[in-house]
């Protein structure tokens, strides 16, 4: 509704994030492929081999991206691209993740390294895992999906995929000053590229 309230106002906007209806608005993304590709295959060449992937399961374009990205790093690295792998639903709130990860420990269920959307389930992953006694990277490797550079801060050996904000913002404004010049140019969608911290005190 927002949207169509702009469009009949005629007022120019940019659309943030991968939609179904990229084709017809200028829209600004963050490479989510590449980006759960890279930070797979960094946990992989920690010689991992029994990865999963937390995440919620909202079923829209960049969750998939990200799921493809993952499994295209298993696929490189000779590891089976099992659907069992992903695990879904998991919940965002803090306490919520621990009990979700404490009971995913009970089950025994091999897997040596987690790739984690969200900040908050990265701090409850984390937090479990120490109260286990769960050793990171040793046992099982940990990489943060959309962590900010103050996950980066509070976990500095934990590798995090962050969002480029500040890349955000300035090709948001040079898209909208490019509308207002010529309002009849074509729809723009223009993908940044995530950066990946190493986990070296937020280093690339």
């Amino acid at each position: 509704d927002e949207i169509n309230d702009l469009i009949h106002d005629k007022i120019n906007f940019v659309v943030l994030g991968e939609t179904d209806s990229m084709r017809y608005f200028p829209v600004i993304t963050v490479d989510n492929f590449s980006g759960a590709y890279m930070l797979t295959s960094h946990l992989l060449q920690q010689g991992k081999q029994e990865p999963l992937f937390l995440f919620v399961n909202k079923n829209n374009l960049w969750e998939k991206r990200r799921v493809a990205g993952f499994f295209q790093a298993l696929s490189e690295a000779g590891i089976a691209t099992a659907p069992e792998r992903i695990i879904r639903d998991c919940p965002a709130d803090l306490a919520a993740t621990r009990r979700y990860l404490k009971e995913l420990l009970q089950r025994r269920r091999p897997f040596d390294a987690l790739v984690v959307t969200g900040d908050i389930r990265g701090c409850g992953v984390l937090e479990e895992l120490a109260a286990a006694g769960v050793r990171v990277p040793e046992d099982v490797a940990v990489g943060l999906y959309d962590g900010y550079h103050w996950i980066a801060n509070m976990f500095p050996h934990i590798p995090c995929l962050a969002q480029p904000f500040a890349s955000i913002g300035e090709t948001a404004i040079k898209m909208l000053k490019e509308r207002l010049a010529n309002p009849e140019s074509a729809i723009s969608i223009e993908v940044i590229m995530p950066q990946l911290l190493t986990g070296h005190n937020g280093r690339p």
